[in-house]
């Protein structure tokens, strides 16, 4: 658990709060780690909980600092900043190990930029891979970063695409995928097989980009973002992409499908409003009062399955969710829980209001 403590500085010692707990009691001064310097006055406070004993802190440690961003791996947490050093802009990283309840300290380190995201960060065999953009000079540039177990640079490649921003990225383990975006949108490929030695494969240039990136089976990888006008950069709409990643060194867009003129998609900024799922070809997402469902079809591409228009009621509530269990699809947001048979098209088969 992740949470977040202010101290309360009162006049004296006597009215000030500046020690956080968990699970009720105060933490030991042992387990709370001060930086060589503060970037914030508040507290990260991470503790462990065991679920056949909820009401027992099974361990905690608390960090004098804010937390902009979390990636966490099988055996690592790891905990981004951004700072600044005179005109100098870096991504400050803490690391947390643990294993069976408990959290020991494992490392610190920096890395020129700043992240987009948690998928911009990867742990594979031991090492760190993190994806950042650089706006300390007079253009931004992006970069990437491999980090020894220590958090201390081995490789890198830097100065990519110069006057661009990262999107949105995918490791899928010696190979990373990012998109950057100016005008048309870049989707590079990475081999990171020899970790000291990262070597560029090859970038696609298509039009608009992909804010969201989802490996979509074997060698395809899905694409959701936005299509702009490569001459004028008009905003066209939503759209969905397919690349053919069976090549890292050649990749390729396949298929592309645009929503014309649709302008909210709330999983462009929250992945977890969108479901992906392949070995069920089930792809959902709502974008302007409606939730669409698309299935993929490697020769026709990109199919509509559904198209549920909410009420002027249901889309004043949280945005809606989309799963399903066996061979039914469920639509549920704050109002109501839809059901369509997804052998039969997608019909509707029960609706639960609340």
């Amino acid at each position: 658990l992740f949470s977040e403590y202010l101290p309360e500085i009162g006049a004296t010692m006597q009215e000030s709060e500046f020690i956080p707990k968990s699970g009720g009691a105060f933490i030991p001064l042992e387990d709370i780690l001060v930086p060589e310097e503060l970037n914030d006055s508040s507290y990260l406070v991470v503790s462990s909980v065991d679920a056949k004993t909820p009401d027992q802190v099974t361990d905690r440690k608390a960090i004098v600092s804010a937390a902009s961003l979390f990636y966490v791996s099988t055996e690592n947490i790891y905990i981004c900043n951004t700072s600044w050093s005179g005109e100098k802009e870096y991504t400050q990283l803490m690391k947390l190990h643990y294993a069976d309840g408990n959290i020991d300290t494992a490392g610190a380190g920096q890395v020129p930029g700043s992240v987009n995201d948690s998928f911009s960060l990867s742990e594979y065999q031991g090492n760190l891979r993190i994806l950042t953009t650089d706006w300390s000079g007079s253009a931004s540039v992006n970069q990437l970063f491999v980090l020894d177990k220590d958090l201390s640079v081995i490789g890198s490649l830097q100065d990519l695409a110069p006057n661009e921003t990262i999107r949105s990225a995918r490791y899928l383990e010696d190979t990373a995928y990012f998109v950057t975006f100016r005008e048309t949108d870049p989707l590079f490929s990475v081999d990171l097989s020899d970790p000291q030695n990262p070597v560029l494969l090859g970038s696609l240039k298509v039009t608009g980009f992909s804010s969201y990136l989802h490996f979509y089976g074997e060698n395809l990888l899905l694409g959701l973002g936005n299509e702009v006008d490569p001459d004028t950069g008009e905003y066209l709409g939503i759209k969905l992409s397919m690349f053919d990643i069976s090549d890292p060194s050649n990749v390729t867009e396949v298929h592309k499908y645009v929503l014309e003129d649709a302008t909210d998609c709330p999983g462009l900024y929250n992945y977890k409003e969108i479901l992906a799922y392949p070995a069920k070809n089930i792809l959902g997402f709502a974008c302007d009062g409606t939730y669409l469902v698309f299935s993929y079809d490697p020769e026709k591409g990109f199919i509509n399955q559904l198209t549920e228009t909410f009420t002027e009621a249901e889309t004043c509530y949280q945005p809606a969710r989309g799963l399903y269990i066996s061979d039914t699809f469920y639509l549920a947001d704050a109002s109501s829980v839809k059901a369509y048979q997804i052998t039969e098209g997608y019909s509707k088969v029960g609706t639960l209001d609340f």
